[in-house]
């Protein structure tokens, strides 16, 4: 990965949060089109700089549920 598609993928996912499986899906697609890499890689890309709750709904959850407790 290079630094400015790094930068774009924090700046389009930073304080995001899935809201549904889907949502998570087209924030991945719409992220894979403009960096033109594949939808598994900007989901691991995301995921490993802790991004993961904006494009895996199953870490939104996660989320949601630490900050209910």
């Amino acid at each position: 990965w290079q630094e400015h598609e790094v930068v774009q993928l924090r700046a389009f996912l930073s304080e995001r949060t899935a809201r549904s499986w889907q949502h998570a899906d087209e924030c991945v697609m719409h992220l894979a089109a403009q960096l033109h890499r594949d939808p598994v890689s900007v989901r691991n890309k995301a995921t490993e700089l802790g991004l993961g709750g904006a494009v895996d709904y199953r870490f939104a959850q996660r989320l949601n549920l630490g900050r209910a407790e």
